[in-house]
């Protein structure tokens, strides 16, 4: 096994990786496999950075779901608090969905 740099990203890649792990090409030594009479190469095409808006977007609508059970519990005073709860989680949970469709959108 020898360590090789990516014609794309440039960045380290083993011999023996099927595709770079930084932003997925595909190496000369990947498997194919043999899928009714063809050859079929499949690469996860989906970007780390797609992963991480999913996480970013996770956090959010968790983070927001606590400021909302904690608001609801006081009357009044945090309001505001409750309404930015809201629409924080609104916006992690839109943009999460957004997210897993430009995902599967890469795999279709």
């Amino acid at each position: 096994m020898a360590l090789i740099h990516c014609p794309e990203c440039g960045e380290l890649v083993s011999t023996l990786a099927d595709s770079c792990p930084h932003c997925g090409r595909p190496s000369r030594a990947a498997r194919h496999d043999v899928v009714g009479g063809r050859q079929v190469l499949t690469i996860e095409r989906t970007a780390k950075r797609y992963k991480g808006w999913v996480a970013l977007f996770t956090l959010l609508f968790l983070a927001c779901a606590v400021v909302i059970v904690a608001s609801a519990n006081k009357a009044g005073a945090e309001s505001g608090a409750l309404i930015l709860g809201i629409l924080g989680a609104i916006v992690g949970g839109i943009g999460g969905l957004l997210t897993r469709l430009v995902i599967w959108w890469h795999h279709a």
